[in-house]
């Protein structure tokens, strides 16, 4: 079976903020190893947010991780193609991997699935739940805070409907689907804030967080000195321990 899943790369980049040298970097790693793919970019130039309430809500509170987290599903279910967060670094092409499916996903961590990254031919059936879950609500709920999820859990609450196993190893689900750990697409873990490629690595998320606030990058700051104080074994206890306290899966 031939894939449906054409040869574009989307990404998304609204705020007219100036690009990186990180992700300048990233991007031409996409024309160096998937050099037979279109790129394009959706912004404020040729994606009308109007009719999109969630999206045109998120931006006009100038959120646009969360405009991306809408923009992403809808391009890709319309469209069909790869999204890459502008973060994504592609080690080697992968173009092999897009063959005979109808998806391809990553765990983020073995219980969420990773956004920075899938693809998908156009119509998904599990991307379709994901844009009519977000054509439901609007940016702001009924008491007026901002709705603020972060779609990773978004992505498996949907992905649960379609018989995914939370257990981070390589599956084939759905009608056609497939996902893959996170060492091999990722390469980042980001409880731990450490890098976990391998040879089996074929693009890492860098995770930089560009869309956090200040407030957001100061305790990510944080977190890295205590990581870099106490070490990762340790953190890794304390959090376990409390998991089990509070009784988080």
């Amino acid at each position: 079976m031939n894939s449906n899943i054409p040869k574009i790369i989307h990404y998304v980049w609204f705020g007219d903020k100036k690009k990186s040298r990180l992700i300048k970097n990233c991007i031409s790693t996409w024309h160096k190893n998937l050099p037979d793919f279109e790129i394009k970019e959706w912004n404020e130039t040729n994606f009308d947010l109007q009719n999109h309430p969630f999206a045109r809500e998120a931006y006009e509170a100038g959120k646009f991780a969360f405009v991306s987290d809408y923009v992403r599903v809808y391009t890709i279910y319309n469209q069909g193609g790869i999204y890459f967060d502008t973060d994504v670094e592609v080690m080697k092409n992968f173009s092999d991997v897009l063959t005979g499916t109808k998806g391809v996903f990553a765990f983020e961590m073995p219980n969420t699935v990773l956004t920075g990254f899938f693809a998908a031919e156009k119509g998904n059936l599990l991307l379709r739940q994901i844009l009519d879950y977000y054509d439901s609500i609007t940016f702001y709920d009924e008491k007026g805070k901002m709705r603020i999820t972060p779609n990773p859990v978004i992505f498996a609450d949907a992905a649960k409907n379609f018989g995914l196993v939370f257990d981070g190893t390589y599956q084939e689900f759905g009608d056609g689907m497939k996902i893959y750990p996170n060492e091999v697409f990722g390469g980042y873990n980001v409880y731990d804030m450490t890098y976990t490629i391998t040879d089996s690595t074929i693009l890492v998320h860098h995770c930089t967080g560009t869309w956090k606030t200040f407030l957001e990058n100061i305790q990510v700051y944080l977190k890295k000195r205590i990581l870099k104080i106490i070490g990762i074994d340790a953190y890794r206890s304390i959090r376990r321990i409390k998991h089990i306290i509070f009784n988080i899966k």
